[in-house]
């Protein structure tokens, strides 16, 4: 998707298989879980980690 288009349906995808969906921001180090409805529109980079593994 990308530039091309939405990463809706890729979110959906990986979330409906147990995927927990972040962003990372380098000046803190961190990732910050990304909220579908607000924040997937200006992310072209997503990080998809198995829900069993993110906690």
């Amino acid at each position: 998707a990308g530039s091309k288009g939405s990463n809706l349906a890729v979110a959906d995808f990986l979330k409906a298989r147990g995927y927990q969906l972040f962003r990372y921001q380098p000046y803190l180090q961190k990732l910050i879980p990304i909220d579908l409805t607000k924040d997937l529109s200006n992310q072209l980079n997503i990080i998809a980690v198995p829900a069993d593994l993110s906690n």
